[in-house]
């Protein structure tokens, strides 16, 4: 499950689609767009992706 870190929906890893650019791996909320960075924590050239920890204001 991922979180948008704008609207806080909460949104099942199978329902959107993750992509790639120069910018990083992410996925857009379906509800308000927003881009949603994702990280690759995979091992030996596997992909394992999850969300980063927002940090705290």
């Amino acid at each position: 499950m991922w979180t948008c870190i704008k609207c806080f929906a909460s949104i099942p890893c199978n329902q959107v689609e993750a992509s790639i650019d120069d910018f990083g791996i992410y996925f857009l909320c379906p509800h308000c767009k927003r881009r949603n960075r994702l990280v690759n924590v995979g091992k030996h050239g596997r992909i394992a992706l999850m969300q980063q920890e927002r940090s705290a204001p």
